[in-house]
């Protein structure tokens, strides 16, 4: 029989696995759906591309300005200039917290 110490060390340890594992799960799919939005926009599928940057949430800060400002661009090109504003502005916003000084 374990000893309750045992018990929980390994509890300890699948705990910290399901995290760190689940953790890098859940930042390669966004990675993988800030790419692919990426590639749609560049093949000029603008509505595809909206729709997979707008559900990239976890990204890196260097990233974040590209991100916005791909959104931004992607509602422009279709028309749509009043849903590009406050992306601009978020793109704007992350590129100079990203400018070293």
């Amino acid at each position: 029989m374990k000893s309750n110490l045992q018990i929980k060390i390994i509890l300890k340890l699948v705990l910290f696995l399901v995290l760190n594992l689940g953790g890098n799960t859940i930042a390669n799919a966004q990675l993988k759906q800030y790419k692919q939005g990426l590639i749609r926009f560049e093949q000029g599928d603008y509505d595809l591309a909206i729709k997979d940057l707008l559900n990239v949430n976890d990204i890196a800060n260097s990233e974040k300005g590209k991100l916005f400002n791909t959104i931004a661009e992607s509602y422009r090109l279709t028309n749509r200039l009043i849903e590009a504003v406050p992306f601009y502005e978020k793109a704007l916003t992350a590129k100079l917290d990203n400018t070293e000084i």
